[in-house]
């Protein structure tokens, strides 16, 4: 039969393997995607309904307060700044009506959006109007915390964050604002766990909307890429290396983009795999070479 024939049955062999595996991969991504497009259909849907109310009753507040928060889920979800565009005159058809105390809404509604759009004192002044009505619904600590941890009331934001505490203390809206703040006092272990907290939670509770898991994972993904832990194995490996021949010191250097390229994998949940439901991150614990890390601002300020 010769070298050919003995060879040719285990080309087709290894081809034929080779295409039911992407066939196989394929269909997976397939399924995972579909649920996604699945709830782009219905948020298309929903804007659409409003859209038309709106249109032909520019003064329901109702409809006009809901299409400022389907807004502000796209931008969140997309960053397209069109969006942010949207809510902004949503909400400002909605004042146009009545604010306080029969619009309440609205003013939330505003506060939102001027913390999308970096007005952080703005947000404050508008979640702190919100809360003199409303002082018992949720929201509107949630803006006001956002807009005094952005603004840099440090102390201000943690003393709203314990009223959010004693109301809700298990939820993603709780424990995601608990991470930021840990991560801004330099706790980089306490943003880790509650970041993983708030992940726990958009997976099991029924409160969650969809697109709060993969916007978790991303966090958490974020956190891990900005201390270079990747698998648990590459930061045991980085902690018992010397300090000059460090993988994560070496890494640092390169910059996360040729990170990524070389497989460093700096956190699962980046990209699709965090978009599809790659979760839990098997470490949160810092590289030898990672330095402690300070605020915010005084990152900021080293980088420029």
């Amino acid at each position: 039969c010769g070298r050919h024939g003995f060879f040719l049955p285990m080309k087709a062999r290894y081809f034929g393997f080779q295409f039911s595996l992407r066939l196989a991969l394929g269909l997976a991504v397939a399924a995972l995607v579909a649920p996604a497009f699945a709830g782009d259909a219905a948020f298309d849907s929903a804007v659409r309904f409003l859209e038309a109310k709106v249109k032909e009753d520019p003064e329901d507040i109702i409809a006009q307060n809901q299409l400022a928060d389907r807004y502000l889920t796209r931008l969140r979800i997309t960053g397209r700044m069109e969006w942010l565009d949207r809510a902004r005159i949503a909400t400002e058809a909605s004042l146009k009506v009545g604010g306080a105390p029969f619009n309440t809404a609205a003013i939330l509604m505003n506060a939102r959006v001027a913390l999308a759009s970096h007005r952080f004192v703005a947000a404050r002044e508008f979640a702190a109007e919100f809360r003199q009505h409303k002082a018992a619904q949720l929201g509107g600590a949630h803006a006001l915390f956002d807009a005094l941890l952005e603004g840099g009331d440090y102390p201000a934001a943690a003393a709203t964050l314990e009223e959010l505490r004693t109301l809700d203390p298990a939820s993603l809206y709780t424990q995601s604002r608990q991470a930021r703040l840990a991560w801004v006092h330099g706790k980089v272990d306490d943003a880790a766990r509650h970041w993983d907290a708030a992940i726990d939670w958009a997976r099991g509770d029924s409160r969650a909307t969809p697109d709060l898991l993969p916007w978790a994972l991303t966090q958490r993904g974020e956190l891990a890429f900005r201390l270079g832990t990747g698998m648990c194995a590459s930061s045991r490996r980085a902690q018992d290396a010397p300090s000059s021949a460090n993988p994560w010191t070496t890494e640092k250097r390169r910059g996360p983009a040729r990170r990524m390229r070389d497989g460093g994998d700096p956190g699962c949940p980046l990209g699709v795999q965090g978009r599809f439901g790659q979760a839990n991150l098997p470490c949160s614990g810092r590289g030898s070479g990672t330095k402690p890390l300070c605020s915010l601002r005084q990152q900021t300020s080293a980088r420029l």
